[in-house]
């Protein structure tokens, strides 16, 4: 009769139990040495500025140590400032679960939560962040973006006020709150009264008075804003910021030679400032000098930030194909070359940026307002139609193409459709004159006479335009378009 070996199985046991351990220990050994070398590979790639390759690297790293806080954290961060919010989001909130002291983890989460349009969560972490912090301005400021963002007009006009209050010198603050009161609250003195008190808290700062002097140009008080924009070039002479702001008052009050003289000096101490060469293009444009301004435009082209100019296969007169920094310049030229008559040289600068897979709702924006100038105002109206809700935050071009749509539908017999579109424009922008007036003149001819003569007045409660006093943007339409885009 067969026995078990009750003493050789208990060694056999033991022998698997240590073969095991032994198996498991060589594994575990082997996976950390591969996730350390995985996080080297990381660190190495970041260090290069090779952020996609980094993120890689992260991630087979986090597939070994999941556990690991500050290197998901640092993933999270990477894949922030690549602008890969989606992914960012989930990484920094599981980084802050593993390493919940990460402060600077948690501010992040907060700006790619605004980003993500989650002002819920940001308001939270914002709570967190402010118990340790309750003295930092821009804490302040941030929360107040993610209560406006939920409709919390009051309490972001309360965090606002906060963050001045901890720190005078923070203009965005100022800024954000004259926006604000003036847009969503109806306080339009009150909105004046902090941008006053963004000057007098920081008198010796050119950025304060250029801060409120644009702030007063886009309300319609063009001799205020040149104002304060001469007291900002007496502190700074080369201020570029007060140089633009003393253009754009001169170009909008029609003082051509001036607005050129600003615009050149500012363009001479920074070349790349697409921006101030898109001013001096429209000022030349505007006193007549067609070709002067797309000269200009041209000349700029490959000097922007978007990038050095780049050989191609089939290089302009100076060698150079404009590349995809050049496409705000181009978009302005292409406004321009409408504006002067020149619908074909710009149908041909359209065909350019389309190369440059420029916005498709920017491209048929300028499609439609070449069908506009070349008259053709069913394919200008259906253009608009489709485009004007698209294109809500570039403001001045929302407003453009909803005054051509009121055009259109003017010149189609559509009088209740051209009224609605002169009410969306004045929505926009409550300063741009040819707007009111055309409604104005609209509704005087339906007999609606009290409304009629309310319409051409400014309204207390008017955003931040820049309609205001401009002698152009009717028949022609407006150059200045091009700005709006160059300051996005």
């Amino acid at each position: 009769m067969y026995t078990i070996n009750k003493a050789l199985l208990v060694v056999l046991l033991i022998g698997l139990i240590c073969v095991g351990g032994m198996v498991h220990w060589v594994h575990g050994l082997q996976n950390r040495r591969h996730a350390d070398f995985f996080l080297q590979r990381a660190h190495a790639a970041k260090a290069e500025q090779k952020p996609d390759e980094a993120a890689e690297e992260f991630l087979r790293y986090l597939r070994l140590a999941a556990n690991d806080g500050n290197a998901r954290a640092e993933l999270g961060l990477l894949q922030a400032d690549r602008g890969r919010f989606a992914e960012a989001f989930p990484t920094l909130e599981e980084a802050l679960r593993l390493a919940p002291d990460r402060q600077d983890v948690r501010r992040k989460l907060v700006e790619v939560a605004i980003r993500l349009r989650r002002p819920s969560d940001a308001e939270a972490h914002l709570e967190i962040l402010l118990e340790k912090r309750p003295d930092d301005p821009e804490l302040h400021e941030i929360l107040a973006a993610a209560l406006a963002a939920r409709g919390k007009y009051v309490d972001a006009a309360a965090a606002l006020e906060t963050a001045i209050e901890k720190g005078p010198d923070r203009l965005s603050a100022y800024r954000a709150l004259a926006e604000l009161l003036r847009t969503k609250l109806d306080l339009a003195g009150e909105a004046d009264e902090w941008m006053s008190r963004a000057v007098k808290e920081n008198p010796s700062s050119p950025e304060a008075w250029c801060l409120r002097g644009e702030y007063r140009r886009q309300t319609g008080r063009l001799e205020e804003a040149a104002d304060d924009a001469a007291e900002a070039m007496k502190l700074d002479a080369d201020s570029p910021a007060a140089l633009m702001l003393a253009a754009e008052c001169a170009l909008q009050l029609g003082d051509y030679d001036e607005a050129c003289d600003y615009s050149r000096r500012g363009l001479d101490l920074d070349p790349g400032n697409q921006r101030m060469r898109i001013v001096l293009a429209d000022t030349e444009a505007s006193g007549g000098n067609l070709d002067a301004a797309v000269a200009t435009l041209r000349n700029g082209l490959g000097t922007g930030r978007g990038g050095p100019k780049t050989p191609q296969n089939e290089p302009d007169a100076r060698g150079f194909e404009p590349g995809p920094g050049d496409a705000v310049l181009l978009h302005s030229m292409a406004m321009v070359l409408m504006g002067g008559g020149k619908t074909a040289e710009a149908a041909k600068v359209i065909d350019e940026l389309e190369k440059l897979r420029y916005p498709t709702p920017l491209v048929a924006f300028l499609e439609a307002m070449l069908a506009w100038h070349e008259g053709r105002w069913v394919t200008a109206r259906d253009g608009f139609e489709q485009v004007r809700r698209k294109i809500g935050p570039f403001r001045e071009m929302a407003r453009q193409a909803e005054y051509h749509l009121a055009d259109c539908y003017g010149r189609l017999g559509q009088r209740q459709e051209q009224i609605a579109a002169c009410r969306r424009t004045i929505a926009i922008d409550r300063n741009y004159t040819p707007a009111r007036l055309k409604l104005a003149e609209l509704l005087l001819a339906k007999g609606e006479v009290d409304e009629a003569l309310a319409a051409p007045r400014n309204d207390a409660r008017g955003g931040l335009g820049d309609g205001a006093r401009s002698g152009r943007g009717g028949e022609n339409g407006d150059w200045r378009v091009g700005r709006s885009v160059a300051g996005r």
